[in-house]
């Protein structure tokens, strides 16, 4: 007896980050990687998709220090082209995954002269249908 089975496979987009301004990723979902960063980096991103988006952030350190002054990821949502500060994260523990509702999110990378650290993953999904 022969059965039939189907078996679907889907493949988010995975981007190995590179230290850029404003690089736009515009998937539903998708990882950026941005893994044992170097010094004196300021790098940004831009993940527009329709919102709300959940986002979560794991393999996560980033030199810590009382006030993420010296290196640091800030999370922005995007409204009417304006970014709105959400958060600025540093250490070793990750933000809880949260949800955005918004249909753009504007992250932002800083790291200082003095040490690098592990990095982070970001991984994204958007709940919405694109409709308005």
């Amino acid at each position: 007896m022969l059965r039939a089975v189907a078996f679907f496979c889907v493949i988010a987009a995975v981007a190995a980050a590179e230290c850029g301004q404003d690089t736009e990723f515009t998937d539903s979902s998708g990882t950026i990687e941005f893994l044992n960063y170097g010094m004196d980096m300021d790098c940004s991103w831009i993940i527009k998709t329709p919102g709300p988006i959940t986002l979560s952030l794991s393999d996560f350190g980033i030199e810590y220090h009382d006030n993420c002054g010296y290196d640091w990821l800030d999370i922005n949502y995007i409204e009417d082209g304006n970014n709105h500060f959400i958060g600025s994260y540093c250490g070793d523990t990750a933000p809880e995954p949260m949800v955005i509702d918004s249909d753009g999110i504007h992250l932002s990378f800083h790291s200082d002269n003095m040490v690098n650290d592990v990095g982070f993953t970001v991984h994204w999904e958007g709940q919405g249908d694109g409709e308005e």
